[in-house]
This record gives C-alpha cells, structure tokens and sequence, in this order.
C-alpha cells in the first residue's frame, strides 16, 4: 500500500510565520476596492433620505429631477416593493421605502445620472409630500404607543419578537441580596466607522444576467436576497466581493444600496448598464448603528428621570484623513476641528495624546481646519 507522506514545502508551512494572501496588495496600494472599479458609461447613483423619524409617504415627485440634464431614472419603492430581512422570522425591510419612512436618514428615491455631481444636484428637485406620524426615542415608551406610533402593523407595540428566560429564582436572590441598585444605563450610538464606505457596482449582462461588485461581507446572503428581491434565478446573478477595507460586522448584512444599485441598472435601457452607488454610512444606517438603550433594575434605588436628547445624525459625517495625519472627533464634523496635520508614529501613546490635547484648542494665529465629509 503507497504511502502518503507531506512534502517537504507542506512541512514548512506548520509553525512559521505565513503572510495573507493579500497583504501585499494591501499594503502596496495595488489592490482594488469596489469604490476603484470604473467601467466605460457607468452610471452614478444617488439616494434621498428621509428628513423625518417617522411619516406616511403620500407621493413622490421627480418631474424636476428628471428634467435636470444627465439625469436617467429616479426610482422609488414602487420599483422593488419585495421586502427581505437580515433574520428568518423579520423579513420587513425594502431597499427604498414604498409607504413608510421609519427613520431620519431611512431611503425614499434614488437619482441615476451620468455623473456623481449631477446625481448630487437632482435629489434636493425631488419632492415628496409625507405625513407625519407620532415618533418614539425610547424603547419603553415605543413599547407602549398607540397604533398610530408602530413601525409595522404587523409588529404591535414595536415587539419584533418576545422572550422571556428565567434562571433560578431572581426573586429570592435579590431578597438575599446586601444591597440592591437601581438604575438606568444608555449606550451611546456607535458605527463601525470602516476606511472604505459602502459601495455597489451593478452591472446587467447582454444575455439578461447580472453581475454585482460590492463591498460585502457576506456575497452569498448578498447573492440570495437579490434573486428575492428580483425575482430572478439565482444562477442568473453573479456576486463578486473585491477587497474590503474593512467591515467590523457592518457589511455582514445585506445594505439597502446593493439593492438599490441592482434595481436601477436596467432602467438604463440602452446597452450594457453600469451604476455606481455609493453609502453615506453614518446617515442612513443611523438605526442599526447601535443606538441602544438597555436598563437594569433592582428592588432599591429611583430610576435616573434624565434622558438624553436624541442626537441629530446629521450632524455625524464620514470623515476622510490623509495617512499620518491625526484628528479630534469629540465634535461633530461641520464645526472647526482642531487637526495636528504632523506625524505621529515616532511619538510613544501618551506623547501622541498629549500632542492631540495641545492641539485640540486653536492658539493665537492659528487658524483650525474644516474637515469635509466623505458623501459632500
């Protein structure tokens, strides 16, 4: 009987150091992000968002934005009304809101144009007539809103789904207990706040098929919620997944704008059709960004009556920084930042920050730089 012995090259691999595949593209610059890709006459997408937290969408006008010269199509959810869903049991969610806006930030339309500045230009022509509907901050009080405030109608209270655990016995635990606190604890809202934002090329084949680039963490959920949403077969539909520059978990869903980009690429209607879309990251994934309220209670102490006021994501941009460079992002983007703008990596960690803290204050003469956001 032959045997299988490892070669030599194998055996050297176990217990040495092994670069990744990619590290040097990564780090040479030559790698390609789904932001890089170009293609001859693509298309460049825009979407408009929600001013309000919650409202009825009674109309969506674009006869002005498509009058603008270089503007192709604007949909809306009219244009993909079939909704999908990050988990089984909540398949609620549309790429472009077809009734409701349910969110600050969340997607009404989007403007395809032969140019990004162009794109950029037509969605303020845009109007839409919404009804506003009462809004909740705070899961306790959403909880306990009438019909009129629930995100879903289908979703009574705003309960997406209800569990109750109980190990051992709380009661008797707590009676035993020394001493008992009471309180109320809020989280901060968070992103992943990845270098590369989202971005998705689409592209619809001669033949009717369709080949989509994006900066995805997941190509295969990426792949089975377009043949959804769609309607087409699967084999019909090819994900690639270029580079990411980073993910955290915020592109282990599929975004609205993967969607949103494969769903206007036909509307073209003249060759091959190519659209670009790109995220405004921090703005229109201001729900799922983590804006958690969590309590815990105990039998003693008064819950803290303070709240805190909700922040305007508005206000929190993207922001883009040349390497070596430093920043303070204590104040919202838009307001004079403080920026160093000299190197820090020969500087030990406390050096560093006590440079940032010099820094963090204009002086006499100086003048403090704007820093602009990455989506305008």
């Amino acid at each position: 009987m032959a045997s299988h012995t490892q070669p030599d090259a194998a055996r050297a691999i176990i217990g040495a150091p092994t670069a990744m595949v990619d590290a040097a593209r990564k780090t040479s610059g030559a790698g390609a992000y789904t932001d890089d890709l170009a293609v001859p006459g693509m298309l460049h997408g825009k979407i408009l968002h929600s001013h309000l937290p919650h409202a009825r969408i009674r109309g969506v006008d674009a006869g002005a934005a498509l009058a603008l010269p270089g503007v192709r199509c604007v949909i809306t959810g009219a244009d993909a009304p079939t909704a999908y869903g990050v988990l089984p049991i909540g398949k609620d969610e549309c790429a472009l809101q077809p009734d409701k806006a349910r969110y600050i930030g969340d997607n009404i339309a989007c403007v395809v144009a032969e140019s990004e500045r162009i794109a950029a230009a037509a969605l303020p022509l845009i109007r839409v007539e919404y009804e506003p509907l009462p809004a909740y901050f705070d899961p306790e009080a959403a909880m306990a809103a009438p019909a009129a405030g629930w995100l879903h109608d289908h979703r009574p209270r705003n309960i997406e789904k209800e569990y109750h655990h109980v190990f051992g016995d709380p009661d008797a635990a707590m009676a035993r207990a020394a001493a008992v606190c009471r309180n109320r604890y809020v989280c901060p809202a968070v992103s992943h706040a990845a270098m590369e934002p989202h971005a998705t090329l689409a592209r619809f084949e001669p033949d009717g098929g369709l080949t989509v680039w994006s900066s995805t963490q997941v190509p295969y959920y990426l792949h089975k919620t377009l043949a959804r949403v769609l309607q087409m077969p699967m084999e019909r539909i090819r994900v690639i997944k270029p580079m990411v520059g980073g993910g955290f978990g915020g592109k282990s869903e599929v975004c609205p704008l993967e969607i949103v980009a494969a769903v206007a690429a036909p509307r073209r209607r003249a060759g091959q059709d190519h659209l670009l879309a790109r995220g405004s990251l921090l703005y229109a994934s201001w729900p799922p960004a983590a804006n958690h309220r969590a309590g815990n209670r105990g039998r003693r102490g008064r819950q803290n009556p303070r709240r805190p006021r909700p922040r305007h994501p508005r206000r929190r941009r993207l922001l883009r920084l040349r390497s070596g460079d430093a920043a303070l992002f204590r104040r919202p983007a838009g307001r004079h930042v403080r920026h160093p703008q000299r190197p820090l990596g020969r500087l030990s960690r406390p050096d560093q920050q006590a440079r940032l803290r010099r820094h963090a204050r204009p002086r006499n003469g100086q003048h403090p730089l704007r820093l602009r956001g990455a989506d305008g």
